[in-house]
């Protein structure tokens, strides 16, 4: 048989047979919601459900937030600037290159002479390329 919910004084929650209900079609009847006691209102078995309006942009789903402004285009002013700091920015970065090769083979030069002295020592005392590097404490072990 067909069944609904009823909430009876004697078996609160329990189905009951729709014949024991008496129902007018298209009339409002409040009943209580089974999971939370609220009272809820039917009409006619059909439920009513507002529209939640657009919520299709970020700024309505996160209300009370700052929305970030899209950037204005650069004038013209602002334009020359920045090409001017990149301009200034190649500069420098092709100074500091220079500078480091200037340094990377100042430091291949100094480490060529001092191969050339230590070869040179120990071909005077006779010694090998190795044992004057341990004396000179080039090598570090940690």
């Amino acid at each position: 048989p067909n069944t609904s919910l009823s909430n009876t004084p004697s078996m609160p929650g329990r189905p009951v047979p729709s014949s024991n209900i008496i129902s007018v079609p298209g009339a409002t009847t409040p009943s209580t919601c089974v999971d939370s006691g609220v009272p809820a209102v039917s009409n006619g078995g059909v439920s009513v459900v507002k529209a939640a309006g657009n919520k299709s942009t970020w700024a309505t789903h996160n209300p009370g937030w700052p929305v970030m402004q899209p950037c204005q285009p650069l004038s013209a002013e602002e334009k020359e600037h920045c090409s001017a700091h990149v301009a200034l920015k190649k500069i420098s970065a092709a100074q500091c290159q220079d500078c480091d090769a200037l340094l990377n083979d100042a430091i291949h030069s100094l480490a060529d002479e001092v191969e050339a002295k230590i070869q040179a020592i120990a071909a005077i005392h006779n010694i090998t390329h190795e044992k004057v590097e341990k004396l000179l404490g080039g090598h570090k072990y940690y």
